[in-house]
């Protein structure tokens, strides 16, 4: 689990990491091999649970979930709804989730921790408001996580 006490934003302890896939994870559908690693590091530095909640736009989820060891979460419908419901399920307050969209929105907003990756396919005003932290990248995104002092020079008040 990783810990981290950040003055005026409060005491995390993220167990658990969720993964919007297009446009976040991957880009165009293409996962880098960087990701792979970063994704391991974190998994074995703190022992966190990896889920990609998708709606299987690209139908590229199994393999990529394979690459990094993350269960899937297929959702349709109301997507927003769907994240945000599985974010409430695992235990909102031990959840850090990683978006993009505007369906990312309320999942963002009911984590614990939220980011935003801006990444080549962009993202949208709404997601970039709804988040905690702001970053240009998925890669940027899981280096925050790993080396948690760059949350706290960013998140303090």
């Amino acid at each position: 689990m990783l810990k981290v006490s950040i003055p005026g934003f409060g005491d995390l302890e993220i167990g658990y990491l969720v993964l919007d896939l297009n446009g976040t994870l991957t880009t165009d559908g293409a996962l880098e091999e960087e990701v792979c690693f970063l994704i391991e590091l974190l998994r074995n530095t703190y022992n966190i649970d990896v889920y990609i909640v998708t709606a299987g736009t690209r139908r590229n989820y199994e393999e990529i979930a394979e690459k990094i060891s993350a269960q899937i979460v297929i959702v349709s419908g109301n997507e927003a709804r769907e994240k945000a419901n599985f974010i409430l399920k695992l235990g909102s307050d031990k959840v850090c989730a990683i978006g993009n969209g505007a369906n990312d929105v309320a999942m963002l907003e009911s984590a614990a921790l939220s980011i935003c990756v801006i990444g080549n396919e962009g993202a949208s005003p709404q997601a970039i408001i709804h988040s905690d932290v702001v970053v240009k990248d998925i890669k940027d995104a899981l280096r925050m996580l790993i080396h948690p002092k760059r949350l706290i020079a960013t998140l303090r008040r």
